[in-house]
């Protein structure tokens, strides 16, 4: 079938296996985490802390993550970041079940896998266009993103399960889990280095990021619109990851929450299986009759 015919190229599979169990796992933690400072302190303001702060490092190191993926072979960024990712989670997930977590350590962890994060998106995303021939860059990325979809809605009902049944420490080893599969999967991720990359290699990375700077911020429509949904995914963050976990943990209780996360996924993942062939078809090419 042509729509599949990315998977026939192994970097490409393993890229798109590695981003889908990294996306399995980050859908679980943010409910684990959110459930183990409220076991903590039964804190908002904690709460709120711990989830800014992987936030806000995560957006104050993305442009110098753009810079990393020019100089260096993506695949090994992303090798790089997961590794770290994998063991910042397993510690988070260790103080947890151990009873020794405290919320400056959380802080710190978080920031830290906020890092690994702003590394190793700007890599994914140069190096998805390396792993199959420029014909199939399109069917490379719907498959790629129904995947990362796909992914997400099963991690929520997952992460909302396994804290009711077995704890939120759990649920953060998981993810930390699922970052080491996923740091195994790019490294078996083979393909050419950029021509370009290596001819950058010599010029000033602070001279590109305040050139980067400024071409950014001449154009106001884009530093608008980039401001506006910036102020808009803290709005959701705050949401979904702070006030939810904490209205439904003084509401309904842990047991209703997991059965409640869980039901819901149903509809979407329906939606996706009905909806997966019209995507499909907007990014496959036309086919002459």
């Amino acid at each position: 079938m042509k729509d599949l015919s990315p998977l026939a190229h192994a970097p490409f599979r393993y890229l798109a296996m590695g981003r889908f169990v990294t996306m399995l796992g980050n859908a679980v933690a943010p409910i684990a985490l959110a459930f183990a400072v409220l076991d903590m302190t039964g804190s908002v303001r904690d709460l709120g802390v711990v989830v800014g702060a992987r936030s806000l490092t995560n957006v104050l190191f993305l442009l110098i993550g753009g810079v990393v993926a020019d100089r260096l072979p993506r695949q090994l960024v992303m090798v790089g970041s997961a590794v770290v990712a994998a063991l910042s989670q397993a510690a988070v997930a260790a103080l947890v079940l151990t009873g020794t977590a405290t919320i400056p350590w959380l802080i710190m962890l978080s920031a830290v896998n906020g890092i690994a994060a702003a590394f190793a998106f700007p890599a994914a995303s140069a190096l998805m266009p390396q792993t199959v021939p420029a014909e199939l860059i399109q069917p490379a990325n719907a498959i790629n993103r129904l995947g990362i979809n796909a992914a997400m809605i099963a991690g929520a009902a997952a992460g909302g399960a396994l804290v009711a049944v077995v704890g939120p420490g759990w649920g953060l080893m998981l993810d930390a889990a699922t970052f080491a599969v996923a740091a195994a999967l790019f490294a078996l991720v083979r393909v050419s280095r950029v021509a370009a990359a290596t001819t950058r290699a010599s010029s000033n990375p602070l001279r590109e990021l305040r050139d980067g700077w400024r071409e950014f911020t001449s154009h106001t429509w884009l530093w608008t619109v980039v401001l506006g949904f910036t102020l808009l995914n803290f709005a959701h963050a705050g949401a979904i990851g702070v006030l939810g976990p904490v209205i439904a943990d003084g509401t309904i209780g842990r047991q209703a929450t997991s059965a409640r996360t869980c039901w819901p996924a149903c509809t979407p993942m329906t939606r996706w299986a009905r909806s997966s062939r019209s995507r499909w078809d907007r990014y496959s090419p036309v086919r002459p009759r």
